[in-house]
């Protein structure tokens, strides 16, 4: 085997594993500076230390300058955007419960160097306060098991030395050399919101659990964390200044930045998805200077936190409207607190005794328990196919999609990073959002409501939001009604948000549904440690989005009608369902999902039959399991694949115009191209919002598209375009032969 990991201890080869080398039987002492630490390898080979001082010498890679003054721009920038994105609140999310202690009681200090300097250092110093024992690592390797491990294509050098004199002067190197330029790296202000949270604490709750709930943060917290972080990194620049460590042009390289934000001079982000964070890094860095008679200045540290908390509102704070009366439950996501053992899901809840504390949420249910809600959903859909009309298997398949997709919610954004980087193009195939397209009197509102049921995390009785009581109040109702769903679905809190009755114009304006789903789908994913999915219900024929926004939703068709001759029988079969649905299966499949994300081994990128991922694969092996458990088979209504109704639904809207406009479409046998006037559906049209011609567009395929989008007329590859519809091409004359075999 390839050996890639060159140790040497005390000037000879050796094999040492990585419990050899951070001897925690033998050193009680770290003092570790490295280029980058990983949570997971601190938690698995750290943990026994009592005292931990580390330095992450540079936060991102990007950061690379020729001259000092350049290095100076470059590493605020880069500064200002570790703090917009929460990495030290994430680190510290990703470290377990001993280590999170630890911190908590300064034995665990990590400290990051100030705006000017980056550190590419890579020493380790272990000691034992009672042997005066010591050892100090050199070489090229990082905290990370990639670095120490040789299954890893990954060269690195370790030299060991015990007792050598080269401790002291890398001691030394490190007291007088490295420590006045550092800063810490979870801030004082993290530390204080903490100690808030424990001082808000029971004394019934256990010690783990005080500490669990104390290191969770809702969006007011991390504002408040992000403005004083930020007006205090300007502070230590002008201290910097006064000590002589920072250079004394430093406002007029802060104002340099501010001009780099220019059409075409930008490279801080190349990126579209991590744009929005780049836009706030450089609104902020043009805040905190000021001009006078031409000399560019530092704010001071009161007015930098007022400027500063002009610019993250947007970004934190949702717009507080007089007529929204509408409080969505509290659910908290922390993945770092899942732990198997103990039936602890990473969720909690605020507990109804005390609302500034967070409890566990999730709960082991019993077979018998786990048999009736799997029931309860069987009779469900049972309605549906006693009272609906036009009822299939498939249909009722599409019906239960939604209760996976409503189980899966609250892990939305674990699905999307366990399935690629923020920037990657395969999560732009993970909805955010589910829409449920059902004509009137389809049981639209009666399902949402039962999902409401089902995955409800609040100790009291909750429903779903009727979109149009979200904003009550005629001006700019639609736009700042999709401003307060923009703000729900960025927040931290993962609670499901079922909403009803979204309108025709959600759909037609591209200033309403369109954008919403892009902007979240550009910023969530950079912005935020977590966040919610949604789900909402409208009509079917009101379905219309661009092609870009339907491969970032997910659609399902609603359309089956309930037959009125049976409306009693099926409202009285409705209300036994209500009064049978519990969360009792959500909380036990929290857990369950909880342990999918803590294997390692879990198989998060599934693909069938050359579709798009199946971001809803897990959920379906967890509710596998649970009909292996009760005994009994799949039913044939389990969906085992993500649907694409969006496209059917382009399709129909494509079949029924060519039905009954046949005469206006024109085809040419040589080319196989197909024309339409797609500009004569505008015509006598008095309409806000998208044209009927673009709605059109929109639902077509770009596989039988050949022209562009704003051409008059549509050419469409004929033969793809009719294989597309369903439909046998029937300007094409068909030989005796053929359509006897076609009989």
């Amino acid at each position: 085997m390839q050996k890639t990991t060159n140790i040497i201890y005390n000037n000879e080869l050796c094999n040492y594993s990585i419990e050899d080398i951070f001897d925690i039987k033998k050193y009680n002492q770290l003092t570790a500076v490295t280029y980058s630490a990983s949570p997971k390898f601190i938690n698995k080979y750290l943990i026994g230390f009592n005292n931990i001082d580390m330095v992450v010498g540079i936060p991102e890679e990007r950061v690379q300058a020729a001259t000092n003054d350049e290095l100076l721009k470059q590493t605020l920038k880069s500064s200002f955007r570790s703090t917009l994105a929460n990495e030290s609140l994430k680190f510290l999310n990703e470290l377990d419960i001993s280590m999170k202690k630890q911190v908590i009681n300064k034995k665990f200090q990590v400290q990051v160097p100030i705006a000017g300097n980056v550190i590419h250092s890579k020493f380790y110093l272990l000691s034992n306060d009672k042997t005066s024992n010591t050892r100090i690592i050199l070489g090229s390797a990082n905290l990370s098991s990639q670095a120490f491990e040789q299954q890893y294509n990954q060269f690195e050098e370790i030299l060991i030395y015990d007792n050598s004199p080269l401790f002291d002067i890398y001691q030394q190197h490190y007291f007088y050399d490295l420590e006045p330029i550092l800063t810490d790296y979870i801030s004082k202000n993290t530390f204080q919101m903490i100690q808030n949270h424990l001082n808000d604490e029971s004394s019934r709750l256990l010690e783990q659990d005080e500490l669990v709930s104390a290191t969770i943060f809702t969006s007011d917290d991390i504002a408040n964390i992000q403005t004083n972080d930020l007006s205090e990194k300007v502070q230590q620049l002008r201290n910097g200044m006064k000590i002589g460590i920072i250079p004394e042009n430093t406002g007029e390289l802060v104002n340099q930045i501010k001009n780099e934000k220019v059409v075409g001079t930008n490279e801080f982000e190349k990126n579209q998805i991590e744009q929005s964070t780049s836009d706030q890094v450089f609104n902020l860095i043009s805040n905190i200077i000021s001009t006078n008679k031409g000399t560019h200045r530092l704010v001071t540290k009161e007015t930098a936190k007022k400027k500063v908390s002009k610019v993250l509102s947007v970004k934190l704070h949702q717009p507080i409207y007089k007529n929204v009366n509408i409080k969505r439950p509290l659910l908290a996501l922390s993945t770092s607190n899942i732990d198997v053992d103990n039936n602890q899901s990473g969720l909690f809840v605020k507990d109804i005794l005390n609302k500034n504390k967070l409890l566990p949420f999730g709960k082991r249910s019993s077979t018998d328990s786990i048999k009736n809600s799997l029931h309860v959903i069987d009779q469900l859909i049972e309605n549906y196919h006693k009272f609906a009309i036009d009822y299939s298997d498939e249909y009722g398949q599409r019906i239960y999609e939604a209760i996976l997709f409503a189980f899966t919610s609250p892990f939305i954004s674990i699905v999307r990073s366990k399935i690629g980087r923020s920037d990657d193009e395969e999560i732009r195939d993970i909805p955010q959002i589910l829409f449920i397209g059902g004509e009137a009197n389809s049981g639209k509102s009666s399902l949402l409501r039962v999902l409401s049921k089902m995955v409800n995390t609040s100790s009291t009785p909750r429903d779903f939001v009727s979109y149009d009581l979200i904003y009550q109040d005629d001006y700019q109702k639609g736009a700042n009604t999709v401003k307060i769903l923009k703000n729900w679905l960025s927040e931290e809190n993962v609670t499901p948000l079922l909403v009803d009755e979204l309108p025709n114009d959600f759909f037609t304006n591209d200033k309403r549904g369109e954008e919403l789903i892009m902007n979240l789908n550009n910023n969530v994913a950079v912005q935020h440690l977590c966040y919610p999915a949604m789900i909402g219900t409208t009509n079917n024929e009101d379905y219309t989005l661009g092609s870009r926004a339907r491969r970032r939703s997910y659609y399902l068709k609603h359309d089956a009608v309930f037959d009125d001759d049976y409306k009693e029988a099926s409202l009285q079969a409705y209300h036994e369902i209500i009064n049978q649905t519990d969360n009792k299966l959500f909380q036990d499949f929290v857990l369950r999902f909880a342990a999918k994300i803590a294997n390692d081994t879990t198989n998060w990128n599934v693909y069938q039959n050359g579709k798009k991922n199946d971001f809803l694969a897990v959920t379906r092996d967890v509710f596998k399991e649970y009909y292996q458990e009760i005994g009994e088979p799949l039913p044939k209504y389990f969906p085992l694949d993500r649907y694409d109704d969006a496209n059917e639904s382009g399709q129909e809207k494509w079949r029924k115009l060519f039905d009954y406009d046949r005469e206006n479409f024109v085809y040419n046998n040589d080319t196989d191209r197909l024309l339409y006037r797609i500009s004569k559906l505008d015509e006598n049209i008095n309409r806000y919002g998208t044209k009927p011609s673009i709605e059109y567009v929109n639902a077509l395929s770009s596989k039988v598209k050949a022209s562009s989008d704003n051409s008059i007329d549509q050419e469409l590859k004929g033969n793809e375009f009719f294989k597309w519809i369903g439909e046998d091409n029937p300007f094409i004359k068909k030989s005796l032969l053929s359509k006897l075999f076609q009989k």
